[in-house]
Order: structure tokens, then C-alpha cells, then sequence
């Protein structure tokens, strides 16, 4: 028995397989399709279709969700072992043993030229859904094969204060825990039945190294790797109004912290408002600005995702982030309806808010073309690219009726608001968020970026345009279509913001 052995194939069987499966004669030759699993890991699938189904190499398969593959070429079968689950698939038969208990498909496994397949049914049958924790997507017209975890732990979100670490773990259900201390070196976190999405997070804080997550035994297991100056660790586990575990590690302040004055710094959520009397604390209060809707859908993808819809997706996702943390969120929209530009501004600073984010997924007539980018206003593009992001952008006003004097002098008053200021504050908070974005998701960094964007203009707050991604890019517009990658976009950019408050002055 050998790992990803390939099975002695006798070609025999094909004059057999012309008779019992005559549909395999009438398909065409094997191609590369793309895969995609939980919106970041991509590889090529050998794709091989009939006239009534699709087949996909099963080593491929297993190479994108990280299976293990056990060949046995003389019983002709081959294991499929994920998450400690044993499926077996035989050799050119419906047949397929799932943990001792067998199942007949409607297509079987086929192999063909020296390679096996597997069906599209079985991908897309609840039995893998349950035994691989996935979910199987497969788009006919991009020919795009699109693999997503199914989670009940989602990934840590991570706060910093001076000498205190927070992690927050939010759950989909309650779960059983423990909690294992090798203080002062690590903590690994079980949750039974507990399923999270594989990874590694590069943390390099005061007190957290770093976090892996990974599966094992039924059981959802998170590592957090510490520094050597942690006094404490305290957990609490929240079950209303969502199920959360909340791990708090104290440790020595830094010095560089202890010697700031308590008026100056005083956590994440909360600042301090100078003005010539006294210092006023209240909530941080930010607009998120979910780009286009109604009439205006934004960027269409090649397989007919709307812009509007997903930039909804991911400001709702935002708001809830921002809500469970006591700050003071507007959007300024919450449905799918048609919002002036103008208004989007005007509604930020009726709200006095103290951050404007508008959130938007990319275009370009090139499919290629990939990644994140963020921009804060300018009167003029920094570079060619950046001008025709900023024109498919303000291209929306055509639906706004031809402009009347009083929305010409609203303009040149809102243009003339843009101060300096504010545009090195913009800059600052896309800093802090474009680090958070790529290091979580590893998307192409397409860097920070200036233009003259109608929706960021006479914003009185640092104010930021981010595109998430390029939804004309079939891969692009997948991963933006998950559920998973909107929830990481939008905690990156809730990081990016908490980290730019943190050195708020």
C-alpha cells in the first residue's frame, strides 16, 4: 500500500466499457478545469466529460482539500481518507463503501487514461458534504470547480490593548470545549465537534506568536503560541446572543505603553475628544457605504454575480462586527436600492461620523487581472489604472439626471472640505487595512492608490474606498461569491480599523 500510487491500469477493460457504458465513447478528450478551495488555495483538476455527466481525477481532488489517497491496484480500489473518514471508491463500478456502509451511485467511478474519476453526483451528494465538511459548487459556463469548508468555528479574531491579548472565537453552535495550558509556551483550545477552516495565522504580537488551526479526531483544534512575558490566561464562553469562547492572556505592559498618559490611549472601541474645555469619551461612530443597488448593479461577472449584491453582503458582515463590539455603525444603504453618490457623503457627516468606508469589488476588461486594492481621495489619479477604477466608479452619476446648480455648488463646497487632514489620516487607515486583508487572505496586493472619487468627496473623516476584488476574473468572482471570504474581507478590514484606532492620535 502506497500513498498516491497509481493503480496498474489493464486497457482491456475499455472494449468492456465500450458495451456496459457507451455514453464514455461519445465524451471528449481530458482538460485542465480550475479549482478553488475556501477562496484562497487554487489548483488544476483533470476534467473529463460525457454527454450526461462530469468527472474530475480524484487525485486532484484530493490535492486541493488535502486528502490522503491509499491505491490497492490488485482489489481495484482506491481510500479517499479525510477528516478520519474512510470512502471507497471502486474501479469502473457505482459502487462506493462509506465507513462499512455501502452506496450505489447513478454514475461510477471510471479510469481513463491512467487516471481515475470520480462523478460530479458524488461530489455534490450529501455524503461528502458530511464526511469532508465541504461544500461543492461546480460552474458549467467558467468551468469552474469551487470547494468551501463547512464551519462551526470560525477564525479567531484577534484584539490588542496594553498588556492584554484578546482572542474571540464565534461559534455556529454550542460546542464543548477544553482548554489545554503549557504555560507559558502555548494553549490548544479543543471543540468537540468542533470543525474550522485549516490555517495558519502569522500573529508577531506583544503576547501571541501565532495561531494554527487544523481538525483532527472529530475534533476542532486551535493552538495559540505564546511570548515568554504572559502572567495569566482567563477564558470565558458567551451564549447569548451567539455562542463565542473569549480567551484573555495578560501579560507585562510595554514599556513604550506604560509611559502614555491614560488620557491618550484608552483601548479600541472608545477615544477621547479634545476640545479647549475637556476631554469627552464616546463611542466611535462609522458609515459603511456598500457601493451601488437598485438600478445600478456596479460590475457584472462572467457568471452574472452582481457587484451591488456582494458589497452588501460584505457591509452587513461589517455592521455585525462593529455591532458586537458596541461601536456606532450607519450604512447607508441596507437594501438593494439606488443611492446618489452625493448622498452617500452627505449621510456621513450628518451622522459626524469618524470613518466613511465604502466597499466595492473591481472590473477590468482584462480577466486576468487580480487582487486587492484601497484608495483614499485625491484631486488627481496616481497612476493610469487608478483613473479608470475612478471613472467606471463615478460612471454611476449618468443615473443621478443631469446635475442642477444647487448639486454643482454642493461640489465645489464638499470638494473644498477634502482637507490635507484628513486625506494623511485616509491614507494611515488604508495602510493598516491593506496589511490585515493580504495577510489573511493572500490576495495580490495591489497597493494604496489615490483618486478622484465622487463618493469620497467633502467626507470630514478619514475616508477609504476598498476594492475587494476583481469580480470579471472567474476565480476572483468565485471566492467573492463565498460566504467565507466575505466574512474574512470584512474581519480584515474590522482588524485594519482597530489597528489604525490603536495609534489613533
Amino acid at each position: 500500500m502506497r500513498k498516491f500510487k497509481k493503480p496498474t491500469i489493464n486497457y482491456n477493460l475499455f472494449i468492456i466499457l465500450f458495451f456496459l457504458f457507451p455514453s464514455i465513447t461519445q465524451a471528449v478528450s481530458p482538460t485542465k478545469i480550475q479549482g478553488i478551495f475556501n477562496g484562497e488555495k487554487t489548483n488544476k483538476i483533470l476534467f473529463y466529460e460525457t454527454k450526461d455527466t462530469e468527472y474530475f481525477s480524484i487525485r486532484n481532488i484530493a490535492e486541493l482539500c488535502g486528502a490522503d489517497l491509499y491505491w490497492y491496484s490488485i482489489t481495484g480500489k482506491v481510500v479517499f481518507k479525510i477528516n478520519n473518514q474512510n470512502i471507497v471508491f471502486y474501479f469502473n463500478s457505482r459502487k462506493i463503501n462509506i465507513n462499512s456502509q455501502q452506496i450505489n451511485f447513478i454514475k461510477p467511478t471510471l479510469i481513463f487514461k491512467d487516471v481515475t474519476y470520480i462523478p460530479l453526483e458524488f461530489l455534490e451528494s450529501k455524503y461528502f458534504k458530511n464526511l469532508a465538511k465541504l461544500n461543492c459548487t461546480f460552474n458549467r459556463n467558467s468551468k469552474l470547480l469551487i470547494l468551501e469548508s463547512i464551519t462551526n468555528v470560525l477564525n479567531p479574531r484577534i484584539y490588542e490593548e496594553p498588556g492584554l491579548t484578546k482572542i474571540i472565537f464565534e461559534l455556529t453552535e454550542d460546542l464543548k470545549y477544553s482548554i489545554n495550558s503549557d504555560f507559558p509556551k502555548n494553549v490548544t483550545i479543543n471543540f468537540y465537534k468542533g470543525f474550522l477552516e485549516k490555517n495558519e495565522i502569522e500573529y508577531n504580537g506583544y503576547l501571541l506568536k501565532n495561531i494554527k488551526l487544523y481538525n483532527e479526531n472529530n475534533t476542532g483544534i486551535c493552538k495559540l503560541f505564546l511570548r515568554n512575558n504572559i502572567k495569566d490566561i482567563k477564558n470565558e464562553y458567551v451564549t447569548k446572543p451567539d455562542y463565542k469562547l473569549i480567551i484573555k492572556i495578560y501579560g507585562e505592559k510595554p514599556e513604550e505603553i506604560t509611559e502614555i498618559s491614560s488620557e491618550t490611549t484608552v483601548g479600541l472601541t472608545t477615544f477621547y475628544i479634545q476640545d479647549k474645555q475637556n476631554l469627552q469619551k464616546r463611542k466611535i461612530k462609522i458609515v459603511l457605504d456598500p457601493g451601488h443597488g437598485g438600478e445600478d448593479p456596479g460590475a457584472v461577472g462572467p457568471n452574472n454575480i452582481k457587484e451591488k449584491d456582494l458589497n452588501l453582503n460584505i457591509a452587513l458582515y461589517l455592521k455585525d462586527l462593529f455591532d458586537k463590539e458596541k461601536f456606532d455603525v450607519f450604512l447607508t444603504r441596507e437594501e438593494d436600492v439606488f443611492i446618489p453618490l452625493i448622498d452617500r457623503t452627505n449621510f456621513a457627516n450628518e451622522k459626524n461620523a469618524d470613518i466613511f468606508i465604502s466597499i466595492h469589488c473591481n472590473a477590468s476588461p482584462n480577466k486576468n487581472k487580480k487582487g486587492f486594492e484601497i484608495y483614499f481621495l485625491s484631486e488627481k489619479a496616481s497612476d493610469p489604472e487608478a483613473l479608470a477604477t475612478q471613472n467606471l466608479e463615478n460612471s454611476v452619476v449618468k443615473l443621478e439626471g443631469p446635475p442642477t446648480e444647487e448639486k454643482i455648488k454642493l461640489q465645489e463646497i464638499l470638494w473644498s472640505m477634502a482637507t490635507v487632514e484628513f486625506m494623511n489620516e485616509s491614507s494611515k487607515l488604508c495602510y493598516h487595512i491593506t496589511q490585515n486583508v493580504v495577510k489573511r487572505l493572500k490576495l495580490e496586493n495591489r497597493g494604496i492608490k489615490q483618486a478622484g472619487f465622487f463618493v469620497l468627496r467633502g467626507a470630514s473623516m478619514p475616508a477609504v474606498l476598498v476594492e475587494c476584488g476583481f469580480i470579471t476574473n472567474p476565480i476572483e468572482e468565485a471566492k467573492l461569491n463565498m460566504k467565507n471570504f466575505q466574512k474574512q474581507i470584512a474581519d480584515s478590514i474590522y482588524n485594519g480599523l482597530q489597528e489604525y484606532l490603536k495609534n489613533y492620535e
